[in-house]
């Protein structure tokens, strides 16, 4: 004897991301969706979010990019200031260079202030010193 298949309507269930390549894929996507979530403040905006990450200093590609973007362009300012005052001391000190460095600076975070709520644009000192590569030899820092 025969027995009938019965077959019920399948509704599609929402996903929160798209379909996986493979049931690997989908188990390490599952595995992060998982883990908990801890509550961050943005660098950029200020604004509340949440993130698996340990670490996690922005909300969005948006504010991550604004702020690096920022960085760079304050960095290209002052970077030439320094390595003068670092290498070329007897011009420097003529020029008072440290003096405008110092200017500079205080510039920015006035700047900070008006314009990000008082919110710092700088990394803090263990980090930025750990992301610094020691290891810089004669070739330079590979740039």
């Amino acid at each position: 004897m025969h027995q009938a298949r019965i077959e019920f309507p399948v509704k599609p269930v929402p996903v929160a991301f798209p379909e996986p390549a493979s049931r690997r894929a989908l188990a390490a996507r599952l595995a992060v969706a998982a883990r908990p979530r801890h509550d961050y403040r943005c660098l950029e905006c200020d604004g509340a979010f949440q993130s698996v990450e340990r670490h996690a200093e922005f909300c969005c590609t948006k504010c991550r990019k604004d702020w690096n973007n920022r960085r760079a362009a304050r960095g290209a300012e002052i970077y030439d200031l320094f390595m003068a005052l670092r290498f070329e001391r007897g011009p420097a000190k003529l020029a008072q260079v440290w003096t405008l460095l110092c200017a500079v600076a205080s510039a920015y975070r006035d700047a900070d202030k008006a314009k990000r709520d008082g919110r710092r644009s700088w990394r803090r000192l263990r980090n930025a010193i750990a992301d610094i590569p020691m290891a810089y030899g004669s070739a330079g820092d590979g740039r």
